[in-house]
């Protein structure tokens, strides 16, 4: 479940609280492919050559005390943004995950 408070705007960064829930990880990647292709769809057309990566890795430690979801987007080689559980919130890598 996917839960916007009202601290979500501070400081002009959008701060995201996800449950720790495997299906909220699952939800998370049907809206960003959702998004992807509707923006590729409506206007600019995609390149005849392209590769987009999405990857997901849990990590565990102290058995399964701390779980650490990291999820990355690489779009051409490029690591374009990823995602910290620890730190709760999708972060930029380059310009094109802005």
């Amino acid at each position: 479940m996917l839960l916007l408070n009202r601290s979500c705007f501070q400081g002009g960064r959008m701060r995201v609280t996800i449950s720790r829930n495997p299906w909220t990880a699952a939800g998370i990647v049907m809206v960003i492919f959702m998004v992807l292709r509707t923006s590729m769809a409506h206007g600019r057309g995609a390149p005849k050559n392209f590769v987009y990566q999405f990857k997901s890795m849990c990590y565990f430690t102290n058995g399964t005390e701390h779980v650490k979801l990291v999820v990355r987007q690489i779009y051409n080689k490029e690591e374009i943004l990823h995602f910290d559980s620890d730190l709760d919130e999708f972060v930029a890598v380059s310009e094109l995950g802005r």
